[in-house]
């Protein structure tokens, strides 16, 4: 399956979305992809400031845990087999995690790229539809090519089409 949806971050507080039980690991791993900056910015953690980029997040293994309502060494053990897997780069920080999510740019890409890609395609439904509208008829054994509304109308009340110059 090719593509992908927009899922906004208020979907976070959604009664929908927050049910009281242990999250799936699809779940988790959308969680992941809803929680990680969007861009980068500083935690301060103790008296020390660290630089969390785009696609990165700086949090305990214990606040994952009350994310995905998972015990530390489930975070843990799920963590390991994303990374793994290479979807995750899991750095032990002080006192914190940082996640790195792998192709975050793939999976979130910038809105301009998604609007070229968007105008792009409507460009090709635009072709594509003015090709369909060149269809081919056959009416007492000719064969017409239809370019307009006109020719249709010509052809059903047997009056002889005569293409505009």
């Amino acid at each position: 399956m090719d593509g992908w949806i927009k899922l906004h971050r208020e979907w976070l507080d959604h009664w929908l979305y927050n049910e009281n039980r242990p999250k799936t690991r699809r779940e988790a791993w959308e969680d992941m992809l809803l929680l990680v900056n969007h861009s980068e910015n500083e935690v301060l953690i103790g008296n020390e400031v660290f630089i969390c980029k785009r696609g990165q997040s700086i949090r305990s293994i214990d606040t994952w845990a009350k994310q995905f309502n998972w015990s530390y060494s489930r975070v843990h053990r799920f963590f390991k087999l994303l990374a793994k897997e290479k979807l995750i780069v899991k750095e032990d920080i002080k006192k914190s995690t940082r996640i790195t999510i792998c192709k975050y740019d793939e999976y979130q890409g910038e809105r301009r790229v998604n609007e070229e890609q968007m105008k792009t395609k409507q460009k090709t439904r635009e072709n594509q539809i003015e090709i369909n509208k060149n269809k081919k008829i056959e009416n007492n054994g000719k064969r017409y090519l239809i370019h307009s509304k006109k020719i249709i109308n010509s052809i059903t009340n047997n009056d002889p089409y005569v293409p505009e110059t």
